[in-house]
């Protein structure tokens, strides 16, 4: 049997309480932030904004132009060394390389293979195929019109892909994870700090 008068207890006892927690909410407080956070000239705000003589530039300038902006001739230069300093550890290490393994084919790289190399990947992050190999096909569904079996041959392709490094291998230090790209960042946050100034306000989020 269900006692109505303890359900109405229960009920405007809840209720009491509900009223209660909303009366003990604490409004949030703004406070001064704490830390070694960056104080910002009186003239910052002149400042932000896309470098001036990199705005001129760009009023006609073609993509690749724009691309080599960032990735410029120091960059591709960094990808091509240690490229070929990598392959040639490999090759050199002592380890028994498959007879057929295209690594007794290899060839140095070139600043201009690289950018090759580079626009292929670009290519393919914006045509889709199953797999990198189709990208080669012949078959009509997966067929690229030669815009990339024209470029370069899918065996060198994937060697380079295989092979492409950043730094010295040899010198990686064991508990530095990010040691491989490092350098290939800090050039790249080089190039972003030259080409535009952020405002002395910003935020990010998690989306």
């Amino acid at each position: 049997m269900i006692n109505i008068g303890s359900n109405l207890r229960d009920t405007s006892s809840s209720s009491e309480s509900e009223e209660s927690d909303d009366l003990n909410v604490v409004e949030p407080e703004w406070r001064n932030p704490v830390g070694n956070h960056i104080v910002f000239p009186s003239d910052y705000a002149n400042k932000k904004g896309i470098n001036t003589e990199l705005a001129a530039a760009l009023v006609d300038c073609s993509p690749f132009e724009f691309f080599s902006i960032f990735l410029d001739k120091e960059i591709i230069t960094l990808m091509v060394e240690q490229t070929n300093l990598y392959a040639m550890q490999v090759i050199c290490s002592g380890e028994d390389i498959p007879q057929f393994s295209r690594l007794h084919q290899w060839t140095p790289t070139t600043h201009e293979e690289m950018l090759k190399f580079l626009g292929l990947i670009g290519y393919m992050g914006l045509v889709r195929m199953p797999t990198i190999r189709h990208y080669w096909s012949r078959k009509r569904l997966f067929h690229s019109n030669g815009v990339v079996s024209n470029t370069m041959s899918r065996n060198r392709f994937e060697i380079l892909l295989l092979l492409w490094h950043f730094s010295d291998n040899e010198m990686c230090p064991p508990d530095d994870r990010a040691y491989k790209v490092q350098p290939l960042i800090d050039l790249l946050v080089e190039k972003f700090q030259n080409a535009f100034t952020p405002g002395s306000t910003f935020a990010s989020t998690n989306h």
